[in-house]
């Protein structure tokens, strides 16, 4: 009889220790989330939480959680993300928990406005701090790739840039099957392309770039600015295609600037011009300048001077130093206007 009251007692007082613990580990974490939802009163909250794990709560996710919270509404991302990581590894289940709170702060959109407020006043490192939260948190989304990719472009870290627009085309391209999100603009979408394949060019990632290419025209066939750049990468690796890929260019780039309006006319114009010049340099440097191939260079560049544009920079210098090295002279009406239009854009 003794016994069993002894053991009746230790129970008893096992599950009221069991309860105070409980009840200290929620007033601390309820007290917390008071805090956060308080105007201006979140670096109370983290303070708190900080004392809290500094002891008794270095194992209570629910700490980590309010951790989280509270940085994320300071603006502290790098720091929130620290925090969740640890939430989730001491309970998996507290990712449902942070969830609702990223949802309801919406922490995604609140991460990619800061980030572009980081880039515009050159704060490169915030905006990427900023950048690599969002894609945490929607790591399926495009955009906060896209916007990592910039501020790596913008400091010059190239090849980390182009990696990072690969990731976001891709994300891009498979956005459709994400029912949760809504799909940028057209505009929006052929930027990403465009941008991302080019980036991704010029740091010789050759097959990513020839794959964000096909997958920009398959959505956007005969876009001119991402065909471009697909006709570029086929002749810098060396791919036999390149001819096939600079005439399908000019084509669609006529056929855009035929069918252009008063709204899109001037880049239609700007677009076509640069096509053919495009397709005259390829003829001027495919064989080292055979003679053959500068003729029909000249036909290119010719049809974008005399037809198109004669003020396009690009097409007026690689006009000229086409006559130049066939030797023609200004007696033809033709080279006296495009060393005259020369001399007027370039002053010699």
């Amino acid at each position: 009889m003794r016994k069993t009251l002894v053991a009746i007692l230790l129970i008893a007082t096992c599950l009221a220790l069991f309860a105070s613990c409980k009840t200290t580990r929620t007033y601390q974490c309820e007290g917390a989330a008071t805090d956060i939802r308080r105007a201006n009163a979140y670096q109370r909250a983290v303070d708190k939480m900080l004392d809290y794990i500094a002891g008794e709560g270095k194992n209570e996710p629910c700490a980590y959680i309010m951790l989280f919270w509270g940085y994320a509404q300071l603006r502290d991302f790098g720091t929130a993300m620290k925090y969740y990581e640890k939430a989730i590894e001491l309970d998996p289940e507290s990712r449902k928990e942070m969830e609702e709170i990223i949802v309801e702060f919406e922490y995604f959109l609140v991460a990619r406005q800061e980030a572009a407020k980081a880039i515009n006043g050159r704060e490169f490192e915030k905006a990427l701090s900023y950048a690599r939260f969002a894609e945490e948190l929607e790591p399926d989304h495009y955009q906060a790739f896209y916007i990592a990719a910039e501020c790596l472009r913008l400091m010059e870290r190239n090849e980390e840039a182009a990696e990072e627009y690969y990731l976001a085309v891709q994300k891009l391209y498979n956005m459709e099957t994400v029912g949760r999100f809504t799909m940028p603009d057209e505009q929006t979408q052929k930027t990403v392309y465009y941008v991302g394949g080019a980036t991704i060019a010029e740091a010789e990632l050759y097959d990513k770039a020839l794959e964000v290419c096909d997958m920009g025209l398959e959505k956007f066939p005969g876009y001119v600015k991402v065909e471009r750049t697909r006709a570029r990468v086929l002749y810098d690796s060396g791919d036999p295609r390149a001819e096939e890929a600079y005439k399908a260019l000019v084509a669609d780039a006529e056929r855009a600037y035929n069918a252009a309006e008063e709204a899109t006319f001037e880049e239609a114009k700007d677009d076509y011009a640069e096509a053919l010049s495009d397709a005259g340099v390829y003829y001027i440097t495919r064989n080292s300048m055979a003679f053959e191939d500068l003729v029909l260079a000249v036909k290119y560049l010719e049809k974008a001077f005399f037809e198109v544009d004669p003020e396009n920079k690009a097409v007026v210098k690689d006009l000229y130093l086409t006559y130049n090295t066939l030797k023609y002279t200004e007696d033809d009406p033709k080279v006296k206007a495009v060393a005259d239009k020369y001399e007027e854009l370039f002053g010699h």
